[in-house]
C-alpha cells in the first residue's frame, strides 16, 4: 500500500496520517482523541471499529441501528463542495474529464450482460430502500440511471445510455447503514462519473485508451469504437474530440483508480459510517464475516485501507 501512503502524504498534514494502514493502535489514538468532543463521537466510534476488526476482534457493525429514521439537514453536493471534501488527488484534469463524458458508452464496449432474473426495482422491493434513495438524490442530484436489487454479490454496473446498478438482494437484511452506503457507491459510481471505473477490467486500460482514440479521433476498423461514437449526443461527441489529444497524455488506470476512490469517499460521506461502505466497495462479504476473517480480508485490500486513512483525517466527511 506504499502508493496509498504516498496519496495521503499529499492530501493530509504530517500530524493527521495514518503512517501504516494495517496498526489498529493509530485508529485507536484517532478515537480517543475524539471521544471527548461531541460533534466528534461518531468518527471515534468508527475508528474504534476499524481497529477492531483489525485486531481480529470482530466487525462492530449494528444493523438495527435506525439510521434512515434520522432527519439530517441535507445540502447538495456542488463541484467545491466534492473538490474540497471528498475529491482524491489527482482529480480533474482533461483525463477526468474525459471519463466522465464518455463514461457509460466507453463501458459498455466492455460489457455485454443483462439484467439477471430476478431484479426488480429497490423502491418497490424495500420501503427502507425507498427512504435511502430519497435522501441521497437530494444530495447528489444529477444523471438519471436505475437502481435495482437482484441475485448479485456485489454492486454491479450494467452501463448504458441510462445505466442500471445492481444491489446484492442480501442487503435489505443488513440494516440501514449497508443500505445507505450501497446506494451512496452507487450514485457515486453514475453520477461522479466512475462508470467506466466500475465495468472496465484491471488490465484492460490500455485497450480503453485505443478505444477512445480510435472512436474520437478517427481510422479505427474496431465496431466497437463506431458505437462508441454513435452512443454519445452531439455535444457529448464535440467535446470529447476536443479533449482526446490532451486527456490521453495520461495514465488511465490511475485516473480510473481516482474515480471509484471518488465514488467509495462519497458512499462513507453520506452513511456515516466506515464498516458498511467498506462492505458497499471493496469488501462485499465483510459484514457477514467472521472475526479473523474479516481482519485478514481488511489487512491485504490496499484499496479498503486507503479508505481508512481517508477516515481517520480530519476530513469532515461526517
Amino acid at each position: 500500500a506504499e502508493h496509498v501512503r504516498g496519496d495521503d502524504a499529499q492530501e493530509a498534514g504530517v500530524g493527521d496520517r495514518v503512517t501504516d494502514e494495517r496498526d489498529a493502535a493509530q485508529y485507536h489514538v484517532r478515537a480517543d482523541a475524539r471521544t471527548g468532543h461531541t460533534d466528534q463521537r461518531e468518527r471515534a466510534a468508527n475508528m474504534r471499529g476499524v481497529a477492531h476488526t483489525l485486531m481480529g476482534k470482530g466487525v462492530a457493525y449494528d444493523p438495527r441501528a435506525a439510521v434512515l429514521d434520522e432527519r439530517p439537514t441535507l445540502r447538495p453536493f456542488d463541484d467545491e463542495i466534492i473538490r474540497s471534501r471528498l475529491a482524491p488527488k489527482g482529480w480533474g484534469g482533461p483525463l477526468h474529464e474525459l471519463l466522465v463524458l464518455t463514461g457509460p458508452a466507453l463501458a459498455s464496449a466492455f460489457h455485454s450482460g443483462a439484467l439477471p432474473p430476478g431484479t426488480r426495482p429497490l423502491h418497490e422491493a424495500s420501503t427502507r430502500g425507498a427512504l435511502a434513495i430519497d435522501r441521497v438524490e437530494r444530495v447528489l442530484p444529477g444523471r438519471p440511471f436505475r437502481l435495482q436489487v437482484g441475485p448479485v454479490d456485489r454492486l454491479t454496473l450494467i452501463p448504458g445510455v441510462v445505466s442500471t446498478a445492481i444491489l446484492p438482494t442480501d442487503v435489505l437484511q443488513l440494516g440501514d447503514a449497508a443500505l445507505l452506503a450501497l446506494v451512496g457507491r452507487a450514485y457515486g459510481v453514475v453520477r461522479l462519473g466512475a462508470v467506466a471505473a466500475a465495468v472496465i477490467p484491471e488490465g484492460q486500460e490500455a485497450a480503453a485508451a485505443e478505444l477512445l482514440r480510435g472512436a474520437l479521433l478517427g481510422g479505427s476498423a474496431d465496431p466497437r469504437a463506431q458505437k462508441l461514437r454513435l452512443q454519445l449526443r452531439d455535444e457529448e461527441r464535440q467535446a470529447a474530440e476536443r479533449l482526446v489529444e490532451p486527456a490521453l497524455k495520461g495514465d488511465v488506470a490511475t485516473a480510473l483508480r481516482v474515480l471509484s476512490r471518488g465514488a467509495d469517499r462519497f458512499a462513507l460521506m453520506v452513511s456515516g459510517n466506515v464498516m458498511a461502505t467498506l462492505h458497499a466497495t471493496w469488501l462485499p462479504t465483510l459484514l457477514r464475516e467472521p472475526p479473523q476473517k474479516a481482519a485478514a480480508l481488511l489487512q491485504t485490500s490496499p484499496n479498503a485501507l486507503e479508505l481508512c486513512a481517508f477516515a481517520a483525517r480530519d476530513n469532515t466527511w461526517l
